[in-house]
């Protein structure tokens, strides 16, 4: 009888691995299929479809509900077309899934200033700068964003007039 049993139990905890395995390969196969799909939508939204960029990404989060980087896109492109409040809609979702995260709230609280809530928009930014200095987050600014690359294309021209003369 005992040993019946104890072939009864080798049984079930085998074949839970098994299942155990198969639910494992199941999960890898789901990661890299998003990983296509978001590496797909990526290129469309390079290649200037952001629209179809949008919608490729609002069905992967549809699929992967708590995928931070997704939403973060949604948000980000739904504020590129001027969609405010979707973009809201999206950039809280990622406060819900990373509390506190300094991109989001800044970019939470720039919406917030657009859609006209200027009382709640200080308070996010507020919080935006307090969470990047605790974290040593340097914030850069859009003014530094537009003269950085400009001053690399200076650098860039400079640097080449310079192998020119030297030629």
């Amino acid at each position: 009888m005992r040993s019946s049993m104890a072939f009864v139990l080798r049984f079930i905890r085998n074949g839970l691995q098994e299942q155990s395995e198969e639910i494992e390969q199941d999960r890898n196969a789901i990661e890299k299929e998003i990983a296509k799909r978001i590496s797909a939508a990526a290129k469309k939204y390079e290649k200037g479809k952001v629209q179809e960029a949008f919608t490729m990404f609002t069905n992967i989060l549809n699929a992967d509900p708590d995928n931070f980087m997704v939403c973060y896109n949604c948000g980000a492109i739904a504020e590129e077309l001027d969609d405010l409040e979707n973009a809201k809609k999206f950039f809280v979702k990622c406060l819900r899934l990373r509390r506190n995260h300094p991109d989001v709230l800044q970019r939470y609280g720039t919406i917030l200033g657009k859609l006209g809530q200027d009382e709640l928009s200080s308070e996010v930014l507020t919080a935006a700068a307090q969470e990047r200095n605790r974290l040593g987050v340097p914030r850069i600014t859009p003014l530094a964003q537009g003269l950085i690359p400009q001053a690399l294309r200076q650098l860039h021209e400079s640097l080449v007039s310079s192998l020119q003369r030297d030629e």
